[in-house]
């Protein structure tokens, strides 16, 4: 290695060090900086001249106090944005955030469960172009999407419950005019992601997330890791087919006749509570056959936590108590049995932490710290498509 390229790489990660402290901290003195990554003060006063000069870095405005304050600075969350996409049965969200995970603008809108693939796509299109006028395309560094399905490796759904929606290749329709490849990820997963970064599984790192609902599906975190395993059909417990999980939510709507489906299992969980028996009993056979399937992971991988979300995720109070009796008797060691603590936001919200974790990936590898307006690899595009 020559010395001037020993230098650079020396260099590089300085400024890597200084960045990530930077984002991982809020705003540091000189001092402050210098203190935490073991540089001299003049290297990181140099590393922020630079950083700043990039974009990176933004000198923080204290509030007013007596004499002079030292100065700060703060890694610059706004240097550019992610967006996270759920396609769903019912809904299409889409959440803008900034590089520290914090929401810019939101977008919703209802789509029929018996819309085909072309309608569907068109409506996630227009949550898109909508949640991307609050930004310069050229700012949006990364963007991911969840749905419903097993996906391969190249972002096709290969397997989905949705009409029209298996064989779509979600990658190339919704990422054709993004100028970096568009990540998709089954919903379960992401959900079990989102759960992990800022819900009821903060401090876990071997989770079992259960997407709950008209459908069931499950996310593995292992050892802090999303789990997608060979084909990406990790958590599919569904599929097997002695475990009941498909036919668990006809379970509540046969409880309710006269009921819209999608509004079932809101009905017999209410109707529970308040301690009408028929509909007790169908939240019985209901969370056996839902721990069925969760007991099935849970001796498989052994892990720290089990957490319920989906569509059931509100009715903790009537279904964790069977739910985890039941696990009490299929387990070795039942763990402990969380509620999601963001609902229905699970899935687009682990979609924005997948964007971040590749937005991470690029900005502060070695080999590829750059400016921002180099960050996305390319220049910026046009619409939606």
């Amino acid at each position: 290695m020559s010395d001037v390229h020993a230098t650079s790489l020396v260099r590089r990660m300085t400024s890597l060090v200084t960045l990530r402290t930077l984002r991982e901290s809020g705003a540091m003195t000189v001092t402050q900086l210098a203190h935490a990554t073991g540089l001299s003060r003049p290297t990181v006063t140099s590393q922020l001249d630079e950083l700043t000069a990039q974009g990176w870095v933004e000198e923080h405005s204290p509030a007013g106090g007596m004499g002079r304050p030292a100065r700060r600075f703060q890694f610059r969350a706004r240097a550019g944005f992610v967006v996270g996409l759920d396609i769903g049965a019912h809904t299409i969200r889409a959440t803008l955030s900034d590089l520290i995970g914090e929401t810019v603008a939101t977008e919703r809108r209802a789509v029929p469960e018996e819309a085909g693939a072309a309608e569907r796509l068109a409506v996630a299109r227009q949550v898109l172009t909508a949640v991307l006028t609050e930004v310069p395309r050229s700012q949006l560094f990364a963007a991911a999407v969840g749905t419903p399905g097993v996906i391969d490796g190249t972002g096709r759904v290969a397997i989905s419950v949705l009409p029209e929606w298996s064989g779509v290749d979600l990658a190339s329709r919704l990422g054709r005019s993004m100028p970096f490849p568009l990540l998709v990820e089954n919903d379960a997963n992401l959900a079990a992601l989102a759960e992990h970064w800022r819900g009821a599984a903060r401090e876990a790192d071997n989770i079992v997330h259960v997407l709950a609902g008209r459908r069931n599906g499950a996310g593995l975190i292992i050892n802090g890791r999303l789990h997608r395993g060979r084909a990406g059909i990790a958590g599919e417990i569904g599929a097997l087919n002695l475990i009941g999980w498909d036919e668990a939510p006809a379970e509540l709507i046969k409880a309710a006749p006269g009921i819209a489906p999608d509004h079932a299992a809101e009905h017999v969980f209410a109707a529970a509570k308040a301690g009408e028996a028929t509909a007790q009993a169908a939240v019985e056979r209901f969370a056996l056959m839902l721990a069925q399937g969760v007991a099935a992971m849970v001796l498989t991988i052994d892990p720290d936590m089990v957490v319920i979300g989906g569509g059931l995720s509100l009715a903790s109070s009537t279904l964790l108590a069977p739910l985890t009796r039941h696990l009490d008797e299929l387990c070795l060691s039942t763990p402990p049995v969380r509620m999601s603590e963001l609902g229905d936001e699970a899935v687009v919200l682990g979609a924005v932490r997948l964007a971040l974790d590749d937005v991470e990936r690029r900005l502060f590898s070695v080999e590829t710290l750059l400016p921002v307006e180099q960050v996305n690899l390319v220049g910026p595009s046009g619409g939606c498509g």
